[in-house]
């Protein structure tokens, strides 16, 4: 969310993911809506590290205690809780981050008896992040995230539409947006395209992360918001099984050459390419059928000369159970003189990430991974055509969690840009 002296900015993304399901969660709890109000105080230096607030009465006979654990650089807390707009009763920490830079905020959230430092398991939590939107400005993007850890617990989202991806590592689910697609102007819970729910049981303490990576010119206030309430989500399809094993694409002279493989042992039986001029709704432009009678095709290419100024594709692949899988999303801006740039999304990388980067002839380079030591932990060789091309980058689980240099050596130059393994 975007924040200035007036209005907000919002959060975004389309690559569906699986509903990620803990099955039975004890019968039924219905959980409050905790109220986070009037903080004041308590111990430390106001939104500096170790600082501590009280919450009182978030519920009846429970108070909260947010202390703020870790604080990257490149970014800092404006406000502990901001309440000129969005939802009082929400938490929402307003931060700054700076232009090019990746950065993140730790709270610690404890559930304690009124008054005092005694901890409360709560029956059952819900926390829903609101607004996980971005901010584009020609070629530059800024792209916000959101993590909930409660040690566990069931996770939802939309898979209908949805403009961020939903992905859990360990007990913590996050949400990040990647398309920097500026949603709305006010946080609205209506917004569900950019918003995800956490739920579990015997909570008495959570931890909350909130940062977004910028690649913009200029720094940059945003805000989260973390309303306490547990929403309902368009169900529209499940993740399946890996069918697809690379999706990319080139933008040139008017024109989108699009060319995706499957695994061998897929089991497919349709993929359907759907296109759409916002990151909201895509339509289908092709279909091909696949293990049918004897056809094992895995290549694909498909050319699209029905250009605009800014275009988004996925893929649709229909398995033999019915299910669907969708694909990531790529995005092309057809516009004269893009920079020849490095753009990498999502930046909070969990297994895989799109490398995007306009070449102005065909090429061959490397996109390396680059610990800050110096020492290149992932190397991949990348062919380039002229024009603004999309490569999926993948088998990056393996890389220990901390931050990394991605970078993209050709004969005549380097790009990079950060990246955050989780």
């Amino acid at each position: 969310m975007k924040s200035n002296s007036t209005l907000v900015a919002l959060k975004t993304r389309v690559p569906v993911i699986a509903i990620l399901l803990l099955v039975a969660m004890t019968a039924f709890a219905q959980a409050p809506v905790y109220r986070f109000q009037s903080p004041s105080l308590i111990s430390g230096s106001d939104r500096n590290v170790g600082a501590k607030y009280r919450f009182s009465n978030v519920t009846t006979g429970v108070d909260a205690l947010v202390t703020i654990l870790s604080m990257s650089s490149g970014i800092s807390l404006q406000n502990i809780d901001r309440t000129t707009d969005g939802y009082a009763e929400a938490f929402q920490p307003e931060y700054r981050i700076n232009s090019g830079r990746t950065g993140y905020i730790d709270f610690r959230i404890d559930f304690v008896n009124h008054g005092t430092s005694t901890l409360l398991a709560q029956p059952m939590v819900d926390a829903s992040g609101l607004d996980i939107d971005g901010s584009t400005s020609g070629t530059r993007t800024l792209m916000e995230m959101n993590t909930i850890d409660m040690g566990g617990g069931v996770c939802t989202f939309n898979t209908a539409s949805s403009h961020i991806t939903v992905s859990k590592t360990g007990t913590a689910y996050t949400a990040q947006n990647i398309t920097g697609y500026l949603y709305g102007a006010l946080v609205d819970t209506a917004a569900s395209e950019v918003m995800f729910t956490v739920s579990a049981p015997n909570v008495s303490s959570f931890t909350y992360r909130v940062g977004a990576s910028s690649t913009l010119t200029s720094n940059s206030t945003r805000y989260a918001s973390l309303y306490f309430k547990k929403f309902l989500y368009p169900d529209n399809s499940i993740l399946a099984g890996p069918a697809l094993q690379s999706f990319s694409g080139v933008a040139a002279n008017q024109q989108t050459q699009l060319q995706w493989m499957l695994y061998a042992d897929n089991d497919a039986v349709s993929v359907t390419l759907e296109k759409g001029t916002s990151p909201r709704s895509f339509v289908s432009v092709a279909e091909f059928w696949v293990n049918m009678e004897g056809n094992s095709q895995r290549d694909f290419r498909y050319t699209d000369r029905e250009s605009a100024e800014v275009v988004y594709y996925r893929l649709a692949i229909r398995h033999q159970d019915g299910k669907l899988q969708y694909s990531n999303v790529l995005s092309f801006r057809q516009q004269a003189g893009a920079q020849q740039q490095l753009h990498v999304f999502p930046t909070q990388v969990t297994d895989a990430l799109t490398m995007q980067y306009t070449s102005v002839k065909p090429q061959t380079g490397r996109f390396e991974v680059i610990d800050y030591s110096g020492r290149v932990v992932m190397s991949q060789s990348v062919k380039l055509l002229a024009g603004q091309n999309n490569i999926r980058i993948q088998n990056l689980d393996g890389l220990p969690a901390g931050l990394y240099i991605s970078a993209l050596r050709l004969p005549e130059s380097v790009s990079s840009a950060r990246i955050s393994k989780q």
